[in-house]
């Protein structure tokens, strides 16, 4: 037992005295090489040992921030080869003693460090954040006004009456089809669409056009004076819908209603009705078309609690040198007209569509007195755009 003993003793003799370094100090500068140093990581972790070639090699003690050991021993290349105690008094955790190259970290300074920095990058981003949204309202800002100042030019070069006569080819070449659809059974009849039909067909004949006109059609007889339309109309420069009737959109699409549609079942009127696109596209020939609806009327579609029919009639996205004018603005409805012979729409119309000037300007005027004659509650909208200059209607002579 006593060898055993003094064994031991031997042991720890010799490991204290091997962990004693006898390599002088690491330079300031330059390589550590056979020497040692101190070496303070930036998250305060630091080496207290000895260095060979830049590197951690031979006897050395590893702590924490906190002055707590981490490990010790042996090390070669950096690495931990043995691990095994160290008296720390032989490698002292002093982070300013001779050889020492990088500076100290206090663990409390790191701490209040990260958390200014923390602060201050988050107050970077709010202030990148308010400005950002201050560029973007000055940009909405000046989109706004430049909208504005166009819309201005628009309608003063709009408000400019064309002298000019119209050409030869223009006065052969206007068809227009007006159609008005009143007799409609039960609750969904309208007195004044058949009277508004033959009002404007009256007044577009008086203008020069070819008019087609008719008159409570069943989806057959809708159809086919479609059909005769476009073969009748086939060498038009300008097409011109008219229509006054029920109408009704049905999953965002919308539909011209024929007398004897059920109004009572949306799924029928999908089928029965005949869709405002396909008018449009398939059945107006010519390079020039104007449309005018006076369709956005309430109907029964609209009361029933299906999901898929909204009040009015919806946006539309027309083609180039196309113009679409709705009685009133989409997802409102539209006054049949009380007391009158006419709705205030077609009355606006019969009134100003022989002014002598471009239809924007003329299409501004019956919006204003439907407006008017409506206390606001209906507002004429359009949809779409015509190329080729201006388009006056009154420049269209009887032939």
């Amino acid at each position: 037992m006593s060898i055993l003993f003094r064994f031991a003793l031997l042991c720890l003799v010799a490991g204290s005295t091997l962990a004693q370094s006898y390599l002088p100090p690491c330079p300031p500068n330059g390589t550590w090489h056979n020497c040692h140093g101190t070496h303070v990581r930036p998250d305060g972790v630091t080496y207290v040992g000895e260095y060979q070639n830049d590197q951690r090699h031979g006897n050395g003690i590893e702590y924490w921030a906190n002055g707590a050991i981490i490990r010790s021993g042996l090390w070669s290349n950096s690495t931990l080869t043995r691990s095994y105690s160290i008296d720390a008094s032989r490698f002292q955790l002093n982070v300013h003693s001779q050889g020492s190259a990088f500076p100290t970290v206090d663990p409390g300074n790191t701490e209040r460090d990260r958390l200014r920095a923390e602060v201050e990058s988050e107050r970077n981003k709010r202030k990148e954040l308010e400005q950002l949204l201050a560029s973007t309202k000055e940009r909405d800002r000046v989109a706004a006004e430049w909208d504005t100042e166009r819309r201005k030019r628009q309608e003063l070069e709009a408000q400019r009456v064309v002298q000019q006569q119209p050409s030869q080819d223009l006065k052969r070449k206007a068809h227009a089809l007006v159609i008005g659809n009143g007799a409609y059974p039960g609750s969904g009849r309208l007195d004044n669409p058949v009277n508004d039909a033959h009002a404007i067909s009256q007044k577009l004949r008086s203008m020069g056009f070819a008019v087609t006109t008719v008159t409570d059609a069943n989806r057959q007889k809708l159809v086919q004076s479609m059909a005769q339309f476009r073969r009748t109309a086939a060498a038009a420069d300008l097409s011109l819908l008219f229509y006054a009737g029920h109408g009704v959109q049905i999953f965002g699409t919308n539909y011209i209603l024929p007398t004897d549609v059920d109004q009572t079942d949306p799924a029928q009127a999908t089928i029965q009705g005949v869709s405002l696109n396909s008018v449009v596209e398939n059945f107006l020939p010519g390079k020039t078309k104007l449309v005018f609806l006076d369709a956005c009327r309430d109907n029964a579609l609209q009361r029933t609690n299906d999901r898929s029919v909204s009040k009015g009639l919806a946006p539309i996205s027309a083609a180039e040198g196309t113009l679409i004018s709705y009685a009133t603005k989409d997802g409102q409805t539209a006054a049949d007209g009380v007391g009158s012979k006419n709705s205030p729409f077609t009355h606006a119309l019969l009134e100003h569509l022989n002014d002598p000037q471009d239809i924007a300007v003329v299409l501004r005027k019956v919006r204003a007195k439907v407006m008017k004659a409506t206390g606001g509650k209906q507002q004429p909208w359009e949809y779409g755009s015509l190329t080729g200059g201006e388009l006056v209607l009154s420049a269209i002579r009887p032939k």
